[in-house]
């Protein structure tokens, strides 16, 4: 009797013990997919890592031409002249990421999280950034040239000495962003939101701004040549010495607005 009251109770030990083995099988089997990915990628073995968590990888200098990290986490990470060209970034967070100098050509960047990134003379030629938040970011000597910027918010961006020609920053956030010298020629803006930037000797030579929010924005000496400004809102807008030989205004809003010529326009205010 006393044997088999042994046998009886040794046998629930057992069958716990197996569960709880295949329970550990699964999880080795199920885990190790994700966390192996993240390894192989920062050990160079591979270049995609979609939703991986990155934060603050090192990745200076690292090719990852045509790379899928869709949704990784790359905050505070290092790509330092980095080769993105190609790569799938789309809904990327790279918070105070350090860009400079990388090479994002034809990235994919759209709804990505950019903001108070360094991307000094990083290039964003023809990059889809559609959406992309880019507050505070440092974009100083980059290069946008027919980048796609819809609906993106640039707020308080530094682009001094940035090109952007023929990008498309239409319905853009581009407010409060100081840009000396920003040479934006046949760029869309129509319907962007530039107010109170500071734009000296900024280049937007045949630039759409119709419809833009130029309020208490600064063009001194920028060439506005054969620009779009009609239904735009330039009061308190200030163009002292710009060049606007053919740009047209038709429909815009003046108050307090300070022409070329240095006078006040509506006259009295």
């Amino acid at each position: 009797m006393r044997t088999q009251l042994v046998k009886l109770s040794i046998q629930p030990i057992r069958a716990a013990a197996l569960a709880l083995t295949a329970a550990a099988a699964l999880a080795a089997l199920a885990a190790p997919a994700w966390a192996d990915q993240r390894d192989d990628f920062l050990a160079g073995r591979t270049a995609d890592c979609p939703g991986c968590d990155l934060t603050h990888a090192a990745l200076k200098r690292r090719d990852l031409t045509g790379a899928n990290l869709e949704g990784a986490n790359l905050t505070d990470a290092t790509l330092h002249e980095a080769n993105l060209s190609n790569a799938n970034l789309a809904h990327a967070i790279l918070t105070g990421a350090n860009l400079n100098l990388a090479d994002l050509r034809r990235a994919n960047l759209t709804g990505a999280q950019m903001g108070k990134a360094l991307a000094y003379g990083a290039n964003f030629a023809s990059a889809d950034l559609s959406g992309a938040v880019m507050t505070e970011i440092k974009l100083q000597t980059a290069d946008l040239t027919g980048a796609k910027l819809p609906g993106a918010n640039l707020q308080n961006a530094d682009l001094r000495l940035a090109r952007a020609s023929r990008a498309d920053l239409s319905n853009a956030i581009v407010a409060y962003v100081q840009a000396d010298r920003f040479h934006a020629s046949d760029a869309n803006f129509a319907g962007a939101n530039l107010y109170y930037s500071v734009l000296p000797e900024a280049e937007f030579r045949n630039v759409d701004l119709t419809g833009a929010n130029l309020a208490g924005t600064n063009f001194l000496r920028a060439n506005l040549s054969h620009a779009d400004l009609n239904k735009s809102d330039l009061r308190g807008a200030y163009l002292m010495q710009s060049i606007m030989t053919g740009a047209t205004t038709e429909d815009a809003l003046f108050e307090k607005t300070t022409l070329p010529d240095g006078t006040v326009f509506p006259t009295g205010n």
